[in-house]
């Protein structure tokens, strides 16, 4: 029996033809189905995750935001509520006055320790009624007015943390292009924990601040009775910016004009002193209770800023 190859490959070529049709429909038909994929399934799947996102952080991350706004309402009326309690408890007379200052004190103490804020001002103003108070008193009270006065000093310095210039690009005197005159009365605070020698504080840091001009208008820091002659370098920077921990500076004798003090403690006798435009900031303070000392207090607390003068002569 003969069989036609004619035939034959007419026969593969219509069953070829069927098969390709086949395939054709076949990748249509994934094609619709990923294209569907693509621009309606995804989109709304992705969209029904963000929702339920939404919806989870809302539930999650709400309760928190709820806790944080009642939190800073919480320390704004912890902050307006301490001058208020600090008046009222200087409204007292008598024998209980005493224990008034004594609890002004710790209040003032426990605001500044607990980085507290409250209004600088309303602050100043109970600090110069205490000084007023100590000034009228008889000898038991106005001992503890001068404790309490110095525990307000203290925490009115901690109030001008806001207050100073910008002295986020200090620079470390040390590399400065020009040489600066920078003199301090300095000693570390005892006790000396791991350092033998109380001469050359080991905390000190000692920055400037740009532009750099004639010392004349510049930032200062030198004794008294150095003449401008006597000055090795005639520049100087906007400010310095001069912190230390564990450090006391002294400020008796000495002449200063744009000075940043920072986390220090300040110590003035009553000397004679020339200040301008000088801030004390987070400092902790010790005065000998001398005349000098109540107007140098009563300058602190009225300002950020401040600029005090004693001349030599009484």
């Amino acid at each position: 029996m003969e069989v036609s190859n004619e035939t034959d490959l007419a026969g593969i070529t219509n069953n070829l033809t069927w098969v390709q049709r086949i395939g054709w429909f076949i990748a249509a038909g994934f094609v619709i189905v990923f294209t569907g994929l693509i621009t309606w399934y995804l989109p709304k799947e992705l969209e029904n995750n963000r929702e339920l996102l939404r919806s989870d952080s809302a539930k999650q991350f709400g309760p928190i935001s709820q806790d944080i706004a009642v939190l800073k309402s919480q320390v704004a009326a912890i902050s307006g509520i301490i001058p208020q309690l600090m008046k009222e408890k200087l409204n007292t007379k008598g024998p209980q006055l005493k224990a008034a200052l004594e609890s002004v004190a710790s209040i003032a103490k426990k605001a500044k320790d607990g980085g507290v804020e409250a209004d600088a001002a309303a602050v100043g103003n109970i600090g110069a009624e205490v000084i007023r108070i100590g000034d009228t008193s008889n000898p038991d009270v106005a001992s503890v007015a001068w404790e309490a006065t110095t525990q307000l000093l203290n925490y009115r310095s901690f109030l001008n943390t806001k207050a100073i210039p910008d002295i986020s690009g200090a620079i470390p005197v040390t590399q400065s292009p020009v040489p600066f005159t920078l003199s301090l009365n300095v000693h570390a605070v005892p006790p000396y924990p791991g350092y033998p020698s109380p001469i050359v504080p080991v905390n000190l840091q000692t920055q400037y601040i740009g532009p750099i001009g004639p010392v004349e208008t510049s930032a200062v820091v030198e004794p008294l009775q150095v003449a401008s002659t006597d000055r090795k370098s005639q520049q100087g920077p906007k400010y310095y910016v001069i912190e230390g921990k564990g450090v006391e500076f002294v400020l008796d004798g000495y002449r200063m004009r744009n000075v940043i003090f920072k986390n220090a403690t300040v110590s003035y006798d009553g000397g004679p002193v020339a200040i301008q435009n000088v801030y004390l900031v987070n400092c902790t303070f010790k005065f000998k209770p001398v005349p000098a000392w109540k107007r140098f207090s009563e300058v602190l607390f009225a300002k950020s800023s401040i600029d005090f003068y004693k001349s030599a002569s009484p």
